[in-house]
């Protein structure tokens, strides 16, 4: 349950192409903070994680996890630290996606099936002297007809690599998974995706949105909100978006456009392999950062297969080339969810 496994990544730093990062990379946060997706509920004094943007999951680790569950990640970077003007390489790149996931048909969920959108999940947790990964599975069930039983199926996975103290790190760690049940599949209802616990998942405002790839950008720059700047919180925003799954293939090719105009994104030198799928990382660093974020599509179906941040200096105890968050998705159409039982849900926060 404790096996510990490297990340590692091959870099080509660049110093002259960013500033230095104009604020802490940690700030104090409550012990039981909810996120967006989960509420992580890891009993701690205090605990620091990344400056808060637009409604970002904080989810690391997920190579070290992916031993555990029998995922194969394999992670190749050789272009980290990318521009600050969005490249013609880029925008070439994501043309191709939007065309590819135009003619890739989306998932056909017939009466009495389920769209299963399976996410390996992942969070650093800090403490004083020392930080591990810890990880996640989170599979949501989204039904034929969306204004009927949705449910959300969640498990812990064992923890990954620490990082500075390791004895008093691995305390915490057995103190966590002392608890009974702490390794159960938890199970979530909810009609219409409207999740007590984790929010409204419908997708919902999906329909608002519109597909013509400008007139998407201008949406998506007055409405993101939350990053150091609005090019940050649009290209979050897209990333969020797009990770839950429900995105329509027009509305996803629009996506892939509409980022392409995005200042400072870029096409890293990289291959990523998420549990068998092979993709391309697109990359934006944000001055006020010390670490890329990325989102991961696959060239072919043009389909997102995941997301990761990843640090280009060292932080405190985490060395440059250090994931910090990574999810993997999948997407599948089953016949049926889990029947329960299913947990009673107290409002996030």
């Amino acid at each position: 349950m404790n096996t510990h496994t490297d990340l590692s990544s091959e870099l080509i730093p660049d110093d002259a192409a960013f500033e230095r990062m104009q604020q802490q990379l940690f700030d104090r946060i409550d012990a039981e903070e909810a996120f967006p997706i989960v509420q992580h509920v890891v009993p701690r004094a205090s605990r620091k994680r990344l400056p808060k943007r637009a409604k970002r999951r904080r989810w690391v680790g997920l190579i070290a996890a992916a031993a555990v569950v029998g995922v194969t990640t394999t992670l190749v970077v050789t272009g980290a630290l990318g521009p600050r003007a969005a490249t013609a390489e880029a925008a070439e790149f994501l043309r191709g996606a939007a065309a590819a996931t135009i003619t890739s048909a989306d998932p056909v969920v017939g009466p009495g099936e389920y769209l299963a959108v399976e996410t390996t999940e992942a969070a650093m947790s800090f403490s004083d002297g020392y930080a591990y990964e810890d990880s996640q599975r989170v599979v949501m069930y989204v039904p034929h007809d969306r204004a009927g039983h949705w449910v959300l199926e969640r498990q812990w996975l064992s923890p990954g690599k620490i990082y500075g103290d390791a004895e008093r790190a691995q305390a915490d760690i057995d103190s966590f998974w002392s608890a009974t049940g702490r390794e159960d599949v938890k199970l979530f209802d909810a009609q219409g995706g409207k999740f007590i616990m984790f929010g409204d998942r419908s997708g919902a405002e999906l329909a608002a949105l519109p597909t013509d790839p400008d007139a998407l950008l201008t949406y998506l720059y007055e409405h993101a909100q939350g990053s150091s700047s609005k090019d940050e919180a649009v290209f979050v925003r897209v990333a969020d978006l797009l990770r839950d799954g429900l995105v329509p293939a027009p509305l996803r090719a629009a996506m892939y456009k509409a980022i392409a105009q995005v200042p400072g994104v870029y096409l890293s030198d990289a291959e990523v392999n998420l549990d068998g799928h092979t993709g391309v990382a697109i990359s934006r660093k944000d001055p006020s950062r010390s670490y890329t974020d990325q989102i991961i599509i696959d060239p072919t179906t043009g389909l997102l297969i995941g997301m990761r941040s990843q640090l280009v200096e060292a932080e405190g105890l985490l060395p440059a080339g250090t994931v910090l968050t990574l999810t993997a998705v999948k997407t599948s159409v089953v016949g049926e969810a889990p029947a329960g039982p299913y947990r009673e849900q107290k409002p996030s926060g």
